[in-house]
């Protein structure tokens, strides 16, 4: 049996009156961008190595399911990661400018060259400001691939991740993820 799921994350800021607290759906357009790159989920998880793998780069997904019964529960695992660094997401393990020792993905992993391919053409998910200039994409490939690349180009592309981290946590006070079947 196959089934497809639908993931989706919305934010919501806290707005306080007297006795009162509600809670509002936050609908600006560049927090919600980046709370789609900076939130990241994924199909498995190596507890062994602390790595991710099977981005779930779309909103949709399917599993399928052999062996299923009528009302018998069958799992789905999504992992989930927020990483506070770009490094955590770029660098490989062995990378001397690597802040955080725990990365995405394994060095020389398949899901690290797919993900090369998708924060460059979905940029605009993790960085901000002047993010979507091809000599970012060039650093980015370089750090991602374990190429000799500038630190000064790594602090600015750090910098963009932060600013667009800093955005989400001043506009955002709780998240709301939903699995849809």
């Amino acid at each position: 049996m196959e089934i497809q799921f639908k993931l989706s994350i919305t934010g919501y800021a806290e707005n306080k009156n007297e006795d009162a607290v509600s809670y509002e759906k936050v609908t600006e357009e560049e927090v919600t961008r980046f709370m789609n790159g900076h939130i990241m989920f994924f199909e498995k998880y190596d507890e062994n190595n602390h790595t991710y793998s099977d981005f779930l780069h779309d909103e949709t997904f399917t599993r399928t399911f052999k062996d299923c019964k009528v009302d018998v529960p069958q799992e789905v695992n999504v992992y989930w990661v927020w990483p506070n660094t770009l490094g955590q997401i770029l660098m490989k393990s062995t990378d001397e400018n690597l802040t955080e020792k725990n990365v995405l993905f394994g060095d020389n992993s398949e899901e690290r060259l797919n993900f090369a391919k998708y924060i460059n053409g979905n940029i605009s998910l993790f960085l901000s400001g002047d993010a979507d200039k091809e000599q970012n994409k060039t650093v980015i490939e370089k750090i991602l691939n374990g190429d000799k690349y500038s630190t000064a180009q790594l602090s600015s592309l750090s910098s963009m991740y932060n600013d667009a981290d800093e955005k989400i946590g001043t506009k955002v006070q709780y998240i709301l993820v939903e699995l849809n079947v």
